[in-house]
């Protein structure tokens, strides 16, 4: 599974590259680059999710879906409707980054751990 974090929790990848080795943040994945003075809009990142999710495309045999992490609660919301995977935190803002980092890496060690 591929993880991708969005312009409210860019400070996020780096807690999370520790623990989940595919995350990188939205403008890595989609412009290449790791420049977050140039933003990509959410319609862009939901047009990118989508294609990965073979919404738009079919898929290759070669493409992972892609799980947004976001504290933006609209965009969680059309992740929502339009059936992408996402994980939504509370605004970096108002915590640390690093505690944040823990808490996503437990649901994600949780959600690859099969039941029993």
């Amino acid at each position: 599974m591929k993880y991708m974090v969005d312009g409210n929790t860019h400070g996020l990848a780096k807690g999370l590259r520790k623990a989940v080795t595919d995350c990188k943040t939205d403008t890595e994945m989609i412009r290449g680059d790791d420049d977050q003075r140039i933003g990509i809009s959410d319609a862009r990142i939901l047009k990118f999710l989508l294609s990965r999710k073979g919404a738009l495309t079919p898929l290759s045999s070669n493409t992972d879906e892609i799980t947004l992490i976001t504290s933006d609660t609209d965009f969680a919301e059309y992740c929502q409707e339009f059936g992408i995977p996402y994980i939504k935190e509370e605004n970096p803002e108002t915590k640390n980054f690093e505690e944040i980092a823990e808490r996503v890496t437990e649901k994600l060690r949780g959600a690859s751990t099969p039941p029993e």
